[in-house]
Order: C-alpha cells, then structure tokens, then sequence
C-alpha cells in the first residue's frame, strides 16, 4: 500500500485561484503548457506544510517563496469556491492546443482534465467523504508522517512546527463537516465511528506522541547546523507544542466524534444512504481510473474469481501436496533487506534498468499496529531521492502474511521501484502531483502476483500461490461491491463467503467492519490488476513479434500513474515513437 500525504485538499485538489483564460490569449506552446502545469504544481505543493515536506525537499528551487503556515482551517463557502476555481482550472486547460504538445504532454494533458472533472464530480458527494477513517484517515497517518517529516533547514523545522500547532483548528474544520452531515443523514455509522474513537483513544493511552518525540530528537541530532543549545531549544518547544495542540487536538476528536454517535446510523453500506449508489459509481472511478459500472466490474470479477478457483481445484486434483510445500518457499524470506536484495536482482531480467535506490525499513509504532496496514511504501520528496521508507506492521494478526510478496508490493518492483522509475524521467513536476491509486495499487498488485514466480519454486506450487492471491483480491472487491452497491447485510456476506472456503464468523464480521470503514479501498489493488492485465493483452497485440514482458513493463512504467481510460488510447503512440 502507498501511502498519500492527507489534507483538505483529498477532497478538493489542484486549486488555483483566478486562472481563467480567454480565447484571444489562448496559450499554445509547449512553454506555456509548461508554465500553466508549474503553477498548478506549486498551487498544490504549497496547500500545506505536510503537503510541500513531503514533495519537495528544496521548494526554493521551484519557484517556491511563501510557505504555509502548516493545515489550512476552512469554511464551508471555501468550498463552494473552490468549484469555479475548478472550473476555471479546466477551461485555462482547453485553450491549449492538445496535438501540438509533445507524447508526455498529451499524456499530462488527459490525465489532469480527467482529474479536474473528477473532482467536480466529488463537489457533489463531499457529504459522503470521511476525513478520519480507522485505517487511512488523517489522524492514523499523521503520527507515522510526522515521524519521517524531512529536515534540511530551520525552515523545515518551523513548518513542521506550524502543522503541530493548527492542528486542533484543522481538526475542527474537518469535524464541522461531519456535523452537517447529522442533517444530510450520510454520517458514517456508529461502529465506524467507534472504531476511529477507539483508535484515537489507544494512541493517546499508550503514549503513542513517544514515536514523534524521539524521531525529532533523532533528526535535531543529525542536523550538524544546529548548535546543543539550539536542539535542546527545539526539542522543548515540541513538547510544549504537543502537549499545548497535539494531544488537545486528538481528545476533542475523541469527545465530538463520541457526540455524534448517538445520531449516526446503524447500517453503514453506502447503499443505505440517500442517492448512496450514484456516490459508489463515483467512487468507482475515482479509486480505479475505470468507467465501468458496477454490474460491469461484477461479472469481470466474478468471472476471474471463478477461472482462478478452477486452476487451484485443477492443481489439487492432480498434486494436493503442493498446496502443503508451496508455504516453504515464502517462509524461507524473514529478513526484509535481504529480500529486497534478493528481488531486486531477481527483476532486473523483466524489468527496465534502475539505479541503486536506498531505503529504510521501519517498523510501525505498536500504537498504530491494530489500525494501520500490514505493511506501506512513503514516497520521498521529487527532489531528494534517498528518502525511501517501508513501514511493516508487526502486528499478530499479520504475522502469517509472507514477507516476499508484501515487499515485491512494497518495494521491488513494487511500489519503490516503480516511485523512482518515473522520477528519473524528469517529467512535468505536476505528473508527480496527480494521484491515481488505480494505476499505483494495480500495478504494485500486479507485479507482486508477477514475483511468484522468483520464488524459484515448481510451476504448479508457483501457479498455486498466484491463483490464490488472484482469488483472494477477487474475494475482497466482490465483498465491497456486495456491501456497498448491492446492500448485503452480514448474513449474505457469509454466505458468499462460505462458498469461497471463509467460514469462521470472526472472519466474516472482520471482513464486513474493515469493507463498512473503508469504502471502495480494496477496488484500486483488484481492479487495477485487471486493468494492467487488459492492458497487457492489448499491448501484445499491438507489438507482434516484438512482444516481451519487459517490453510491456517499460511501456507501463514511462506511461506512469493515469487513468486507464486514457492509458489505453496511448499504446501504439509510445510504440510509434520506438520505431
């Protein structure tokens, strides 16, 4: 899983105020596209200071002057703005000429038109978005961020003071709109609600603000500018800065979250709520980069699910103990540098070349084991590269998950790879901005489901562990689906289960609370990979006989993170321009 950076703007992204062109100065050239996209990018870079630490390393250089002042608190009329400024983004984007501009361009030029209508789109649904989700909501990633906040300057140090301190303000305005939606009817259910309580309670009960002390004091430490007395002046004011905003912060989330239970629903499928089906299409899109429907997805699903089972019922009938000896050749991957070592030169034979990458390996604070995923890649600033970081989760539920294919996801030629893959193309800088979890969680799904096969294992035991994760992701999109569009309660969700070998109630009630928390989050891994598979097929085709799995995976990584709508009409241009 690759985590993003959270703020206001997961909800209203790419503003820039006052940007509407006309058709008599209609920009043309590539110099002006390039300008437009460089003050879309710093428009975003700087709409707060998680945002601009965590994407530029030296904002000066980019034109950069006026930092923020950590999160932006708002007003709901802010939001109503920011549809015309959309609006307007979009129409300064049609005054370019598309054809004119170069293959990367053109690539850049659908990918943020489909982006900017996108978010129009979500202007209609903001009552549905929920800001503080269990597992990947602002106040379960921010710990880990500030954790790994980067620090070169006593600008850096300041900005990230700055978060800490408007963080009961941003808190606030994020929670005024869970308290519009008691009159809309679109709070999230109690449990959910519950559940983020609870989490918020377990941090602050553990000392979970211990992570964040102790990695400032690390970085004070290795900043050689600073004088001790200086560190020890900085290391003070973050504690005071914690104790005064931080922890404040997350107790009235706790206490106004709790208020709201009482007015919250008890069934949290999206289908339960007001025009809830027209919001899942929308999320549909906006988690896959697909068009497709839901009835669509369905039976691509299905019908993927059920030729995956086939070839496990094939195997078993014909070496049953396979499926037994298969578990070895994960089991024997325990140390995580040693098996991104070991991948990275497994890859390299079906892989375009990249330089030496470094990465650190973390472990996830014990605080947030029970929330977090069991394992995320942190992508580093565009212009410092040694930043890599790979969180593991140590958490016992999680200890029968393979290490090999959670870091093939995580790190090679996953997640990591593919991040300093398209930062050594030196593309537009708004390319880096845009998000697309379609593209990023398919492809990382997809090459991990790929990796098996280094495992070094027999073909049928390789062909097990494939067939099984390609089920298992099948299962898990198919329960979404069946939850939130289709409306199916607990009882139908086991039943569904039991046809697909998951019995245990515990189990079933698991997979119902995380899919009910988490709308549409397992849709960008499942339908990603089935997208990149289509996209295969008709890459295929269209090579011949020049046609090699590395040829494909070099298309897929230059082309980079767009929707697949668009990735689709771009295959034989990029192999037009090899020949």
């Amino acid at each position: 899983m690759k985590k993003r950076i959270l703020s206001l703007l997961l909800m209203v992204c790419l503003l820039l105020p006052g940007c509407q062109a006309t058709q008599e100065n209609a920009p043309s050239k590539a110099t002006d596209f390039q300008t437009f996209t460089d003050e879309l990018f710093r428009s975003y870079v700087t709409s707060d200071s998680l945002t601009l630490n965590y994407t530029l390393s030296s904002p000066e250089k980019y034109g950069i002057t006026e930092l923020p002042d950590g999160f932006p608190a708002f007003q709901k009329e802010d939001l109503k703005q920011n549809i015309s400024t959309t609006e307007n983004t979009l129409a300064r984007l049609q005054q370019f000429d598309k054809e004119s501009l170069s293959f990367s361009d053109r690539l850049l030029y659908d990918s943020l038109s489909y982006s900017l209508r996108q978010d129009l789109e979500e202007n209609q649904y903001l009552a549905y978005s929920y800001c503080f989700d269990p597992s990947s909501g602002i106040q379960a990633q921010l710990p880990v961020l500030l954790s790994e906040f980067l620090f070169n300057d006593r600008t850096d140090i300041e900005q990230y003071l700055a978060l800490i301190q408007s963080l009961p303000d941003y808190f606030a305005s994020l929670l005024s709109l869970e308290k519009a939606k008691t009159k809309q009817g679109t709070l999230p259910c109690k449990t959910t609600l519950q559940n983020t309580v609870s989490q918020c309670q377990e941090f602050l009960n553990s000392s979970g603000t211990t992570a964040i002390r102790e990695s400032f004091q690390k970085s004070l430490t290795e900043l050689s500018f600073l004088s001790e007395k200086e560190r020890v002046s900085w290391q003070r004011k973050q504690e005071q800065y914690l104790e005064t905003y931080f922890i404040p912060a997350y107790q009235s989330l706790v206490t106004d979250l709790q208020k709201l239970i009482s007015a919250a629903p008890e069934d949290g499928a999206i289908a339960s709520y007001p025009k809830g089906k027209a919001y899942y299409v929308h999320l549909i899109k906006q988690k896959t980069g697909t068009d497709l429907s839901p009835e669509q997805l369905d039976t691509e699903l299905t019908n993927t699910l059920t030729s995956a089972e086939q070839n496990l019922f094939s195997i078993a009938a014909k070496n049953p103990s396979a499926f037994i000896s298969c578990e070895n050749y994960t089991s024997r991957y325990t140390d995580p540098r040693q098996t991104l070592l070991t991948l990275r030169r497994k890859t390299a034979e079906d892989f375009p070349s990249l330089a030496s990458q470094t990465c650190h390996i973390r472990y996830v604070d014990s605080s947030l084991e029970d929330f977090l995923s069991p394992a995320f890649y942190l992508t580093p600033p565009i212009d410092e590269q040694t930043a890599n970081v790979i969180y593991i989760n140590g958490s016992p539920r999680y200890s029968h998950s393979s290490l090999f294919n959670t870091l093939a996801h995580e790190g090679y030629p996953g997640h990591l790879y593919q991040n300093c893959y398209i930062r050594q193309k030196n593309l537009r800088t708004l390319r880096y901005a845009l998000n697309f979890p379609g593209y990023t969680e398919g492809y990382a799904t997809y090459v991990e489901i790929y990796s098996y096969q280094y495992l070094d294992a027999p073909e049928e035991e390789m062909l097990i562990l494939q067939n099984n994760a390609i089920s298992t992701h099948c299962i898990y999109a198919l329960c979404d689906l069946g939850i939130h569009y289709k409306h199916w309660n607990r009882k139908q969700l086991g039943t569904f289960l039991q046809a697909h070998g998951i019995y245990a109630e515990d189990s079933v009630n698991s997979i119902y609370q995380n899919i009910i928390d988490s709308p549409g989050s397992y849709l960008p891994y499942t339908v990603g990979y089935l997208e990149i598979q289509k996209l295969k097929k008709t890459f295929q085709k269209a090579a011949g006989n020049a046609y090699t799995d590395k040829l494909f995976h070099t298309w897929l990584l230059d082309a980079g993170p767009a929707p697949y709508t668009i990735l689709h009409k771009y295959i034989s241009a990029w192999l037009a321009e090899r020949t």
